[in-house]
């Protein structure tokens, strides 16, 4: 027993010590990790293990004029442990993540459980350019390739959760063209277009492509891929993306996620964002584009555009406010299947040490349809308060 309050004693004291100054990526190993438990003999092996958790409370409404809960509850979110390092040449690293919560294993659509997130072999030909393989997030639109440890609420717009790209297999490239103070980035994919942990199923593929100006130089602790402003930038630093994405012969409702269709459908889409902070302000927003083809019958896809504005202000070293708007529009065809819908809120954060150990509130109100009212069908208020912790 003692031998384990000491174990945990240890992890929190980790956390607490290093948690801050290192931004979690999704796009790469972390080879020079100072946080989490590592182990490493010269230039032959490096592991490092890290863990975290998301423990949420959340309440749902009957609708804008009653506010009985329709929803209440408490869950564990996300449950990760994730390990990164290299084997025999630095130059030749891999990323392993995995999911251990209900809500993280993709058994609210399946049966099945899906608990590898990530597994991806990379080679860095150079610092500028690297080469992976495997399972990881394709380079879509900016929320979802941000960590969901790394989110300024507890959880992802309604326009990343119908329209976003999500995480499939195959050959993905990351390229940096540094010209003077300015960068450029190049990311790209050629992948099964199936989602994750999918088995092979036809011989359509879906390319990816996204590129990224930062015109201003490079953010302080890559905080163009951690929401809000921790780092607090003392000169204007903007990231300004555009990308686009073939999917060819998906079956699933949103592409690489969602449900089986009947039959398959080909998916092209289109996405911008934009991100930017100065003096512990914060602004990112996203637009994307989904279209593609209709099956004769049964389940539909998901198409339509929508827009996300996110804007957040450090009220002191460890408390932000944000705001945020969102809404989906969807394609004519499809609207019966999956109406308009829309969120507003307002969220809270404290952040115990940055974003490995931090609590956020979130209050808003959600609009299901074109009318706001408050007794209309399907709006209603939402509340989650969420505890984060981790190294």
């Amino acid at each position: 027993m003692k031998r384990l309050l000491l174990c945990l004693v240890c992890l929190f004291h980790l956390a607490s010590v290093q948690a801050q100054r290192e931004t979690e990526s999704d796009e790469a190993p972390l080879l020079n990790a100072t946080q989490g438990v590592r182990f490493q003999k010269d230039s032959l092996y490096a592991i490092n293990m890290r863990f975290r958790m998301q423990n949420r409370f959340f309440y749902e409404s009957e609708d804008g004029a009653n506010l009985s809960p329709s929803s209440l509850g408490f869950l564990v979110r996300r449950l990760r442990f994730r390990l990164d390092g290299f084997l025999f040449d630095p130059r030749l690293a891999y990323y392993i993540q995995l999911s251990f919560s209900r809500n993280d294993l993709g058994l609210t659509n399946s049966d099945v459980a899906e608990p590898i997130r990530d597994a991806m072999i990379y080679y860095h030909f150079s610092p500028k350019f690297y080469i992976g393989f495997g399972q990881s997030k394709l380079p879509g639109n900016r929320q979802r390739v941000v960590s969901s440890g790394n989110l300024q609420l507890p959880e992802r717009s309604p326009v990343n959760n119908l329209l976003t790209l999500d995480r499939d297999v195959g050959v993905f490239f990351y390229a940096t063209l540094p010209l003077g103070q300015q960068v450029v980035r190049f990311k790209g994919a050629i992948s099964s277009g199936e989602g994750r942990n999918a088995l092979p199923r036809d011989a359509g593929l879906a390319y990816t492509l996204r590129a990224e100006w930062l015109p201003l130089g490079k953010f302080k602790n890559s905080g163009d891929y951690s929401e809000g402003a921790l780092e607090e930038e003392d000169k204007p630093k903007v990231s300004i993306a555009l990308g686009g994405h073939f999917n060819q012969w998906a079956i699933r409702q949103a592409g690489t996620h969602g449900i089986e269709m009947q039959s398959a459908t080909d998916f092209q889409a289109l996405f911008a964002d934009i991100a930017f902070k100065y003096k512990g302000w914060s602004l990112m927003s996203e637009a994307i584009y989904k279209t593609g083809n209709l099956p004769a019958s049964g389940i539909l896809p998901i198409l339509g555009h929508g827009i996300l504005v996110q804007a957040g202000k450090m009220l002191g070293k460890k408390t932000e406010l944000v705001l945020r708007w969102a809404q989906f529009v969807p394609n004519p065809a499809v609207e019966l299947s999956y109406p308009q819908r829309s969120q507003s809120g307002l969220g809270f954060n404290w952040y115990i040490k940055g974003h490995r150990i931090k609590s956020q509130l979130f209050f808003g109100y959600e609009q299901l349809g074109t009318r706001w009212d408050l007794n209309h069908t399907g709006n209603q208020w939402l509340g989650q308060f969420q505890v984060e912790f981790g190294i």
